[in-house]
Order: C-alpha cells, then sequence, then structure tokens
C-alpha cells in the first residue's frame, strides 16, 4: 500500500470517528425503537435498518456497535 493510500485511510477512519461523535450529540440516543418523523423505524444515535427489534430495549453497548 503506497504512503498516500495509507494517508487516505486514516484520514477517512479519523473523519468517520469525529463524524459519530457529532451525530451523537445532535441526534442525541434512545434505548427503545421509535418511529421517526418519516415512519422510519429508529433507535440509539438514529440508525434505521431492518436489524432492528420492535419493543426491544437496546443497551449502550449494542448502539456503540450498530
Amino acid at each position: 500500500m503506497s504512503l498516500k493510500q495509507k494517508l487516505t485511510v486514516l484520514v477517512g477512519a479519523g473523519a468517520s470517528a469525529i463524524a459519530l461523535t457529532v451525530i451523537a450529540h445532535f441526534e442525541g440516543v434512545r434505548y427503545e425503537p421509535y418511529k421517526d418523523v418519516g415512519g422510519v423505524l429508529t433507535v440509539c444515535y438514529g440508525h434505521t435498518g431492518i436489524d432492528i427489534v420492535p419493543n426491544k430495549t437496546y443497551t449502550k453497548e449494542e448502539c456503540d456497535q450498530i
């Protein structure tokens, strides 16, 4: 892997970490699934997807992983 490719990977990883922190701050966290304003089932830090289990209470650890 070239130096340019390595730097690109490192910068991308850093940007992702910063983005997750900012999103968590503004989005907040909800441990129980809810429907957002668009009617989409959402949980944790704004996670949407078919893997959400309705009526389940998620833990902080589970939210940190999804």
